[in-house]
């Protein structure tokens, strides 16, 4: 409406009076917005645009003759104007708080996950090196106590070793001393055997059968030492029915091959049963078991210096 009225003022033909006033002035439309373009954004051309027809207004009001009428138009048409760009000024302004805000609040998120990266990578960091020394140190244990566990075992094999050593050295000097005992028993069992069976007149019946009596306990050692159960009987006058003597089963080796001497000799000079012989014989058992003694306690002291070297270190 307000494009007709202005049309109808100056862009009409039909006053030629008016033509001539104006002179030279030739008007162009003027495009006002409609409410579809409400939220378009004025530029500074347009704006220049604007300024220029009305300045093109206010000279032609001075050449016209309404002046009042010319001048409420304009400054209607002026009014419009400044409110539309003030409206647009205004929406401008809130959609450029709304980017800053937006921009803001984007800038704050961003700075935050840096903030929580950084962090974490920090802490992820620290806990794979401290883990990471942690694991070097148990490694580093791990190893020493090996190396120690394998020494332990290294010493303890060699004690071993050397206990069976010792022990095989024990069973071979028992074995000897085995077959060594079982000889002697052998060779006494044959020369008592030979003293009561005699048939010398010169003992008596009565003298054997006591001399068999007082064996009799020896014989039942020695026996049960070699593992032959005792089988005695009295002697008869002159050696007949003699004590019957299980022989041994091993070949007696006879000490009087070793030491010649005769049968009247052995019964003259030395006495049958003397506990000289027997002190003599508890004596080599006492200093047998000395000497067993003597090795024990050398490989517990063996055994003692390497456990006291490995609790060392």
């Amino acid at each position: 409406m307000m494009v007709m009225m202005v049309m109808m003022i100056f862009g009409d033909d039909g006053d030629d009076d008016d033509d001539d006033d104006l002179g030279g002035f030739t008007y162009s439309l003027f495009h006002i917005r409609t409410k579809s373009e409400d939220e378009a954004i004025v530029s500074k051309g347009q704006f220049k645009a604007i300024h220029e027809k009305l300045d093109q207004l206010q000279l032609a009001s001075k050449a016209s003759s309404s002046k009042a009428y010319l001048k409420e138009i304009v400054e209607s048409l002026f009014e419009h104007i400044t409110k539309v760009h003030a409206a647009n000024a205004a929406k401008m302004n809130v959609a450029v708080s709304e980017t800053a805000d937006v921009c803001k609040s984007t800038t704050e998120k961003v700075d935050k996950l840096i903030t929580k990266t950084t962090t974490f990578m920090e802490s992820y960091r620290t806990t794979y090196n401290n883990k990471t020394a942690s694991a070097n140190e148990a490694l580093r244990n791990l190893g020493a106590m090996f190396k120690t566990e394998k020494i332990n075992l290294t010493e303890k094999v060699k004690v071993l070793d050397l206990e069976l050593q010792q022990s095989e050295k024990q069973v071979k000097d028992l074995l000897s001393e085995r077959v060594v005992v079982r000889s002697c028993i052998m060779d006494v069992t044959g020369l008592l055997s030979d003293i009561i069976e005699t048939m010398d007149s010169m003992i008596s019946i009565t003298v054997r059968k006591d001399l068999a009596k007082k064996l009799s306990p020896v014989f039942t050692m020695l026996y049960r030492l070699q593992g032959v159960s005792p089988q005695l009987s009295d002697p008869k006058q002159g050696g007949e029915g003699g004590s019957n003597v299980e022989p041994p089963k091993v070949p007696i080796k006879s000490i009087i091959n070793k030491e010649p001497k005769g049968k009247e000799n052995l019964i003259e000079d030395e006495p049958i049963i003397d506990d000289d012989e027997d002190e003599e014989l508890v004596d080599a058992e006492l200093k047998s078991r000395k000497a067993r003694d003597v090795e024990l306690n050398e490989t517990q002291r063996i055994v003692k210096e390497a456990e006291e070297k490995r609790k060392g270190r």
